[in-house]
């Protein structure tokens, strides 16, 4: 055994060399190990969010940019979507962004908040980015067929549940058969 110094309240205790530990057991460990995940005290303490839901959306974000083995790179950072230079920083993206979603989480849920772009070939910066449903982020896609109605333009799927039409036959009629939106529309033969 060998006489070591505890990191935490600087008292000696003896140890076998082999084991490496530094604290010793009179409560070190726990305060050390507490004051590390809380991140107070901690040499590469920053913004005190690591490990939140809101931190890892920031991540979620920069890797889909910037990590060539993330497996959605190709639609995202593959395809020349950019996290602006501001949000490369958590910080800068807490200070835009923290507000509106603390206040979407509480109208949503954590479940139905989600980071969305609005212009879906734009970047992510504080001008195209917003706090979004699950619902709403999937009418906001690429892949999304827009077809304006009586002076309202939404997605052929809105369109299906607002005139309570049978999705799969409007989609047959204007997509397939080239019918107008509004012989697509009203003529209603296959309601829901």
């Amino acid at each position: 055994m060998i006489k070591i110094k505890c990191r935490q309240c600087k008292k000696f205790f003896f140890n076998y060399p082999s084991n490496h530990r530094t604290l010793c057991g009179r409560g070190c460990q726990a305060n050390y190990y507490k004051t590390l995940y809380s991140g107070e005290g901690h040499p590469q303490f920053r913004h005190g969010m690591s490990y939140t839901p809101f931190h890892w959306k920031w991540c979620s974000m920069i890797q889909r940019c910037i990590d060539k083995n993330y497996h959605k790179y190709p639609i995202y950072g593959g395809r020349g979507i950019k996290v602006c230079k501001k949000w490369s920083i958590f910080e800068n993206f807490k200070k835009d962004m923290y507000e509106s979603y603390l206040e979407h989480l509480s109208k949503f849920g954590a479940k139905s908040t989600t980071l969305d772009r609005i212009n879906v070939n734009g970047d992510y910066s504080k001008r195209n980015c917003r706090w979004a449903t699950k619902m709403e982020q999937s009418n906001n896609t690429r892949k999304n067929i827009n077809v304006a109605f009586r002076g309202e333009t939404h997605t052929l799927k809105e369109w299906s549940r607002i005139l309570k039409l049978n999705y799969i036959t409007l989609y047959q009629r204007y997509v397939l058969r080239g019918w107008s939106s509004k012989k697509s529309f009203t003529n209603n033969l296959y309601k829901k």
